[in-house]
């Protein structure tokens, strides 16, 4: 009898372990189904803020409109070398015309059953001003802690793959600045990158007026850029809170208005730090240090001399 009474328990307590396992399984798997719906509820709520908010500022398209004219005119008159130094802002131009046309076009027609192709656009406007200054930054670090001996390829993408884990770590991390009339919020590293691009900057400068760096044109470029980009997007904080906003109090997100504001301005920035850099007015300067010539416009070489500060 009690070897009857075992028998019979034996199969009841796997068939427990059975349906407890099971349904530990099941559960799993709906927690993972829950996790993709609110992602992907998450990327299509980004996409409709985004496609509405550009949708209300594509004004702001005509002063992308005067860059991109500028930019074909340069083009056209053969002057091409000045792009240079500016390849990974020209790359990311192109990215930015694809990815707020795509956003335009979508806020226009709705194409619902398309509309997962048009979430990558919305989150690389999203990212846009995080990934400008990660460019910037890199630039400016390069000559600030003389890194240009090494592997900058490597090193490049081993920062590109620290910086994207540390985006998604602190994506859900808000700075906060209430005012009495309205509420700023900002995604927490995009204020402190500014910040670090603004130091490096000016010890960059520092560095060239001390002569502890001798200037080369790419140096030159790079310089000017970080000094009209910076200005830029210091301006734009101060307009924010100084000055009247894009989107109506009392909660103003940096992150749907203004990231779409700047997406117009920022990703041409470059074409105007090009044209500045090889201004009559700083290249007589570069070339003053060592009488320094360059055999045509388009046999330009990267030229050094000593500090011209």
């Amino acid at each position: 009898m009690d070897g009857f009474l075992k028998f019979e328990q034996c199969p009841g307590q796997i068939g427990t372990v059975f349906f407890i396992v099971k349904y530990s399984i099941m559960q799993e798997d709906c927690m993972k189904q829950t996790k993709f719906y609110i992602g992907i509820n998450r990327m299509m709520n980004t996409l409709e803020i985004y496609s509405k908010t550009i949708s209300t500022t594509c004004y702001h398209s005509l002063a992308s409109l005067l860059f991109i004219v500028f930019y074909a005119k340069i083009i056209f008159q053969k002057e091409t070398h000045k792009f240079e130094f500016y390849r990974p802002f020209h790359g990311f131009m192109y990215l930015s015309i694809v990815s707020i046309s795509s956003l335009i076009c979508y806020s226009l027609y709705k194409p619902y059953s398309w509309s997962m192709h048009f979430v990558p656009p919305a989150i690389f406007i999203a990212l846009q001003y995080f990934i400008f200054l990660s460019v910037l930054i890199f630039q400016l670090s390069i000559f600030v802690f003389g890194l240009q001996g090494g592997n900058l390829k490597k090193l490049a993408c081993i920062v590109a793959v620290v910086l994207a884990l540390l985006q998604w770590a602190t994506h859900n991390v808000l700075l906060i600045i209430d005012t009495p009339n309205y509420s700023l919020k900002y995604y927490i590293l995009d204020p402190i990158f500014l910040l670090v691009a603004l130091i490096l900057t000016v010890i960059l400068f520092k560095k060239l007026v001390k002569g502890n760096l001798t200037i080369s044109q790419q140096i030159l470029n790079t310089l000017i850029n970080a000094v009209v980009s910076v200005v830029f997007l210091v301006g734009i904080q101060i307009w924010q809170i100084k000055g009247p906003t894009l989107s109506p109090p009392p909660q103003r997100v940096f992150g749907e208005n203004e990231y779409i504001f700047c997406a117009f301005y920022i990703p041409f920035l470059w074409i105007l730090s090009a044209n500045l850099s090889y201004s009559d007015y700083f290249q007589s300067i570069f070339q003053k240090g060592e009488g320094v010539k360059y055999k045509s416009e388009d046999e330009r070489q990267i030229a050094t001399v000593q500090a011209i500060f």
